[in-house]
């Protein structure tokens, strides 16, 4: 057989894996991302939850401090603010990972097509190759066939006269 195949496509081919590659190295950044904002929230939640149960009781003998009521419902609502503004980000986040997935998807199915197709025309490249042995071989069998057939027919070549 000659020498190996070359697929026209390769350069292509090459690229969409490049693409490929990137794009996963995107999604991951973003669902890194994700998780942290997601992580930032529940902190968030937790700071929320541990400020509105550790409130101190007032003692019956003291007056109430309403600038530390204030103050506590304020950091409430900061944090409700954030935990606002993060679930805001995380539905953002969530949105361009679904994105860059589909992306993905797009690209690997691009990828796959190219690589079923390589693997077709090489396999029609070795069909070829495999004919073209094959009638090279008939012809070499036919060819020694009519040497020896033709040296029976002639006398002369037999070494009787």
């Amino acid at each position: 057989m000659s020498g190996t195949h070359r697929f026209a496509l390769q350069r292509v081919l090459d690229f969409k894996e490049q693409v490929e590659d990137l794009l996963q190295m995107e999604v991951a950044a973003i669902e890194g991302r994700r998780l942290e904002i997601q992580h930032t929230i529940e902190t968030l939640r937790h700071k929320w939850e541990q400020s509105s149960s550790s409130a101190p009781a007032p003692k019956k003998a003291e007056p109430i401090d309403t600038a530390l009521i204030e103050a506590a419902a304020d950091y409430r609502a900061s944090l409700d603010q954030h935990i606002k503004e993060g679930g805001e980000w995380l539905e953002h986040v969530h949105e361009e990972l679904e994105g860059k997935r589909g992306e993905l998807t797009t690209a690997y199915q691009e990828g796959e097509i190219l690589r079923r197709l390589k693997e077709r025309r090489s396999a029609e490249h070795m069909k070829a190759e495999l004919r073209r042995d094959n009638r090279t071989m008939e012809e070499i069998a036919t060819t020694q066939y009519l040497r020896q057939t033709g040296d029976q027919d002639d006398p002369s070549k037999n070494g009787t006269r």
